[in-house]
Parts: C-alpha cells; sequence; structure tokens
C-alpha cells in the first residue's frame, strides 16, 4: 500500500515537472520570437529611415545641381502668351482736322466754293498690344554659374496690334453733292486715329514701361523654379 503510495507521488512529480517544463518552453518560445519581431522591426524602420534619407539626399542633389542654359529657355517657352499687355485708348478728331477736300478749277489752286467736304470722328476708342519677341528673349538668355545667376537680356518692346473698335466708332460726315467723300477718307482717318490713340497709350499711359515690368515679372516668377540663382535683366 505504501509502495502505491510513493509510485502515485512520483508519477505526480514527473506530470508537474513535464507541464512545468512544457510551460516554460513555450515562455521562452514566446521570448524569442518577441525578440526576432523586435529585432525585424528594427530592421525595417532602419532601411526605411535610410531610404528616404538617400531620397532627400537625391532630391536635394537634384535641386541643387547646376541649371544649364538649356533648361532656362526650355521654361522661358511657356510664357509666350503673357508677354504682353493690352492698353485701351479713346479720343475724337473734329471735322477741321480730319480728312477732306474741295474742288479745284481745272490746272489752279483756286477753289470752287461750296465744293468743300470733311470727315471726322466725334468719337472712337480703340485697343493697343506691346510686348516682345520671346524668341530673341530666349536667343538672349546664358546662365552664370559662378555667380548663381540667370541673364535675360530684354529687346525693345514692340507693337504688336492696334485696332478701334468699330462699334463705337461714330464719324461725323460733312459731304457734299458737288462733292462726296471717298471710301479712302475712313481708311486715311481711322489710320489717323489708330496713330492718336498709340500715342496717348505711350505717352499718358505708359504703355512700354508697362510692357517692360510685366515681362520682368513673368520671366522671374517662371525661372523662381530654379533654386539658388537670382534673373539679372540688362
Amino acid at each position: 500500500m505504501e509502495n502505491n503510495n510513493k509510485s502515485q507521488r512520483r508519477n505526480q512529480i514527473k506530470e508537474s515537472a513535464k507541464k512545468t517544463g512544457t510551460l516554460l518552453g513555450k515562455v521562452f518560445q514566446g521570448i524569442v520570437i518577441g525578440i526576432a519581431v523586435v529585432a525585424v522591426s528594427f530592421i525595417l524602420i532602419h532601411l526605411t529611415v535610410r531610404d528616404i534619407k538617400n531620397d532627400n539626399d537625391d532630391q536635394n542633389s537634384e535641386s541643387t545641381k547646376p541649371i544649364t542654359v538649356v533648361d532656362v529657355r526650355h521654361t522661358l517657352r511657356n510664357i509666350d502668351e503673357v508677354a504682353t499687355i493690352e492698353d485701351t485708348y479713346s479720343g475724337h478728331i473734329d471735322v477741321d482736322d480730319g480728312v477732306g477736300d474741295s474742288r479745284y478749277l481745272l490746272n489752279t489752286n483756286l477753289i470752287i466754293p461750296g465744293t468743300k467736304n470733311g470727315l471726322g470722328m466725334k468719337h472712337f476708342e480703340g485697343t493697343v498690344k506691346a510686348g516682345y519677341d520671346i524668341n530673341e528673349i530666349i536667343d538672349n538668355t546664358s546662365v552664370n554659374q559662378s555667380e548663381n545667376t540667370i541673364i535675360v537680356k530684354l529687346p525693345a518692346a514692340e507693337i504688336l496690334s492696334n485696332e478701334l473698335d468699330e462699334t463705337k466708332t461714330v464719324y461725323s460726315e460733312e459731304d457734299n453733292i458737288l462733292h462726296h467723300l471717298k471710301g479712302e477718307y475712313y481708311t486715311e482717318l481711322e489710320t489717323a486715329a489708330k496713330s492718336q490713340g498709340l500715342e496717348q497709350s505711350i505717352k499718358d499711359h505708359a504703355l512700354y514701361a508697362k510692357a517692360e515690368s510685366n515681362i520682368k515679372n513673368v520671366i522671374t516668377d517662371s525661372l523662381s523654379i530654379f533654386d539658388g540663382y537670382t534673373v539679372k535683366f540688362e
């Protein structure tokens, strides 16, 4: 009887030890797995940080590398449509200052009374556009690498268009039954009105100065993508 009890105790002790060993094994296995997960995570984080740093280094290297005149000229080709400035003008031309004439006695300078006619404009409005040949600007652009400077040589501004608004043109006509107005009078008067309007835009509205200021702003903004470089106009 006593021997049976001893045998049972030994079996219980063995079973308990077996369970304890199994539990310790599982704990140890969990610790190993945990350490492995932490190690892998650390490696992945390290690799990610390294890749980000390399990407940033590449980007910084890309952004700070010297630019070429080809880079600059390629960028300038996109500003053709905004290289102009527009101005409106208005005015009038009295009949006495307009277009007209009289009939003369044959082979003399004597005016035949009652044959004078004339054409003027009570009111006219027009639009003039000034700007630059962007290709000429591109051809005269260079890069000074030692000073990190983009040099842009501006030509003189040009008048690109000058048009009257026909819907707002009011003529003052003094026709004569003995000497009618001629079609070319209108063309000549329109030319005079455009000339007067252009002079108004240049002198009173500083058209050329505005065109120059506009193109400088446009070019400076366009070339601002090149970090570390300044734009110099000549």
